[in-house]
């Protein structure tokens, strides 16, 4: 067996994520070791021993164990990447299941180190969480799930604004044509104008907003900020949506220790130490959750507000992996 190479931390993201290249701008200032996993790397298994607990990953040839990992950092993407394929579809989709299985089992293994991120629960069922969040007695827009105009129309009549958004995490939709990203819009069209029976779609109520929320939640803390989104009429719905050369006006901003307490305690349900937490501040003055993504952005929030999250997040990765020396 080839000789190990030590790695203090392992980073799983991808390339195009600045929050990444933030931290590792840290990581390296600070001397740390750490090994940072983009998509176009390869990792596979080389060595599982299941009844003595031992794993062996093969990183662009390298070898690396279990016992060499002191922390994980999962940011972004698989786990076990550009794994090799027969061509046959038929046959790589069963590859792909057999892939599924065994990186959920690396996921148990490797969260069972000092870890930040999750990949198991990366991707958390948003009906579940809105379902969590009320029985915690935080307040959420009435939410539907419509297959047809007449359900629309129902819902219409007693929410005349209604949104929708995925029921899943969005995806982008990239080609050499067009570039399309999936943002939550206004439904606005007569449901005469609407098919007549579509795929599931998620709708809610719309809120009337003063302004949105996103909080990062990070090693207990509550890092928030207030996003005047109904600045630009083209933010109003979704303050993602910005136009070109449009910036925001933002403030760092602390929810009520009540409304505080109750989102630590949702993402302490779901076994979540760091996540993005998006809320609706409405014009009468409520506070609307509207979900989690435990691998969300963190960079625009904490440069507007000054947090130094990237700083504080690269401490944390080198102060949990020296706990385990």
């Amino acid at each position: 067996m080839p000789a190990f190479l030590f790695y203090m931390i392992l980073i799983f993201t991808i390339a195009a994520d600045q929050d990444t290249a933030d931290v590792v701008r840290w990581l390296h200032r600070f001397d740390a070791d750490f090994l940072r996993i983009n998509e176009n790397d390869s990792v596979q298994v080389h060595y599982l021993d299941l009844c003595n607990n031992q794993l062996v990953l093969n990183i662009n040839g390298r070898y690396i164990s279990l016992e060499d990992i002191d922390m994980v950092w999962y940011r972004k993407g698989s786990l076990l990447r550009n794994m090799p394929f027969t061509g046959n579809e038929a046959f790589d989709r069963y590859l792909r299941q057999e892939r599924e299985k065994l990186e959920a089992y690396v996921a148990l293994l490797l969260e069972q180190k000092p870890h930040l991120g999750t990949f198991l629960g990366r991707h958390p069922n948003k009906l579940e969480v809105l379902q969590a969040a009320q029985n915690l007695g935080l307040k959420i827009p009435a939410t539907y799930i419509c297959t047809s105009s007449e359900a629309i129309a129902q819902v219409q009549s007693n929410h005349p604004m209604l949104i929708t958004k995925t029921i899943n995490h969005p995806i982008s939709l990239d080609s050499q044509e067009v570039w399309l990203s999936m943002y939550t819009q206004r439904i606005d069209k007569n449901t005469s104008e609407l098919p007549a029976n579509f795929g599931a779609s998620l709708v809610q109520e719309g809120i009337a907003k003063m302004g949105d929320i996103r909080v990062v939640v990070f090693d207990g803390v509550c890092y928030g900020m207030l996003v005047f989104s109904q600045n630009n009429e083209q933010t109003q719905i979704d303050f993602r949506q910005i136009p070109e050369g449009y910036s925001h006006q933002v403030t760092p901003f602390q929810l009520p220790k009540a409304i505080e307490a109750k989102v630590m305690q949702l993402l302490e349900q779901f076994d979540i130490a760091f996540a993005s937490v998006d809320l609706i501040y409405s014009k009468d003055k409520a506070y609307y959750f509207l979900e989690f993504n435990p691998s969300g952005q963190f960079g625009m929030t904490s440069i507007p507000c000054n947090y130094q999250l990237d700083k504080k997040i690269a401490q944390y990765l080198i102060n949990n992996a020296k706990k385990t020396n």
